[in-house]
Parts: C-alpha cells; sequence; structure tokens
C-alpha cells in the first residue's frame, strides 16, 4: 500500500467522478485507476463500484475512506513537523549556563526565543563552562552562556553583550578612601582574581590585560567564587 494509492482513492471517493478526481490531482485517469485497482488487489475487497452515473463508494470502501484519510492527516502532520524541526521552529533546545549571566541576559534571550519558537521546549540547567563544553561537544546542550570561553576550533562563540570591568579595594579605617585612578596603582600589589577554576578563562584574560599595559601585580591569588 502507497500513500500513493491513498491519495488517489480519496479523491475519487469525494469527487465521485474519475474525471473530476485526475483534474484535481493534476494527472491522467489511467493512472488513478490501475493505482486504486491495485489497492484493492491488495486490501481483497472492492472499495468502488464503476457505472455510467459515476463512482459510487461500496460499504468496505466508506470505512476504508475514514482511515485513508487518518493515515494521510498523519503523514501530513509528520511532514509539517519533520520540515519544522530541519528549519529549527520544533524540537528541544537545552541551555546551559554560569555565573551571573542567569540574572540578566539568559532570560532576556529565553524569553525572545520562546516567543519566537514557542513550539520549542526549553530547558535551562547550571554548569561550569567546563561542563558546558563537554556537553555541547556530545550534544547534550544546544548552547551555553558564560562570561568567558576559551577559543577552540570545534566551537562557535558569539559576544552578547559587555560589561565594565571594576576593582575593589580594601579600605583602611584609619586612611580616608583614595580611590584608584589609574591602572598603575596595581604594579607590585597583591591582586585576587576569579575564578579559580576553568582556566584559562576570565581571570588569564583579566592578567593578560594588565600585562599589555606592563601592569604586573606581585602576587596573584584566585578566588573559587565571586
Amino acid at each position: 500500500m502507497e500513500f500513493r494509492q491513498l491519495r488517489y482513492f480519496v479523491a475519487v471517493a469525494e469527487e465521485g467522478n474519475l474525471t473530476a478526481a485526475a483534474r484535481k490531482l493534476h494527472v491522467s485517469q489511467p493512472p488513478i485507476t490501475r493505482q486504486i485497482k491495485q489497492l484493492e488487489d491488495e486490501l481483497g475487497v472492492e472499495l468502488l463500484v464503476r457505472s455510467s452515473k459515476g463512482v459510487q463508494v461500496t460499504e468496505a470502501g466508506k470505512l476504508f475512506l475514514v482511515e485513508a484519510k487518518r493515515l494521510l492527516d498523519i503523514s501530513h502532520t509528520a511532514i509539517e513537523k519533520s520540515r519544522a524541526a530541519q528549519a529549527g521552529e520544533l524540537g528541544r533546545l537545552d541551555i546551559g549556563y554560569f555565573g551571573a549571566t542567569i540574572y540578566t541576559v539568559v532570560p532576556q534571550l529565553v524569553r525572545t526565543f520562546m516567543t519566537a519558537r514557542p513550539h520549542i521546549s526549553v530547558k535551562i540547567q547550571r554548569a561550569s563552562k567546563d561542563e558546558q563544553v563537554a556537553r555541547l561537544r556530545d550534544g547534550q546542550l544546544g548552547i551555553g552562556f558564560a562570561r568567558y570561553y576559551s577559543v577552540d576550533h570545534d566551537l562557535q562563540t558569539m559576544r552578547i553583550g559587555e560589561e565594565r570591568l571594576y576593582l575593589a579595594e580594601r579600605l583602611d579605617a584609619a586612611q580616608p578612601p583614595s580611590p584608584i585612578d589609574g591602572l598603575e596603582k596595581i604594579h607590585g600589589r597583591s591582586l585576587t582574581v576569579f575564578p579559580q577554576l576553568g582556566r584559562p578563562g576570565f581571570a588569564d584574560e583579566v592578567l593578560r590585560f594588565l600585562m599589555s599595559v606592563n601592569v604586573q601585580p606581585a602576587v596573584t591569588e584566585p578566588a573559587e567564587d565571586v
């Protein structure tokens, strides 16, 4: 049994006329007659009765017509869903995030995405950058969000925002606050950087930047959490 045979049978049954069915299907009558005969032979029942007045659907044909239309609807739905999935309009998206991105950019982008793609289910899960990279490579994640990713040949990164970089300095109660107004004041001083894991990472980018402006901290100690 072929879907083409089902389409031919449904068209003839609904039109009640071979000529009208052929016109609707944009084919000649002989292929329609031949395909329906093959369908009847395969089923072992007579579906249509031909007469001078047109084509009549038998009782067996009426029952088969309901199922044939249901099968064609299922086939059409399956095709449309496959095309939608291919176009990225249907399916599931697993998202990984790390750090404070969950408070800002992730909710905004996810909300926009779900509005544009309402038939895609979205799952958000916390994962370190190393975990994200591993899951991206094995297909467990579709996309990840964090503040810094090392550049790898098999991963694509995109900048979706920028943030200012701040330096926090301990204030001595005996001394009035003296804001750091130049990076040269960091030179030779101890510096705590973040994060401790996921190297190379954001901490290394900060140190690389300082070195590019000839600023070298005396001691750098990575912290586990901000």
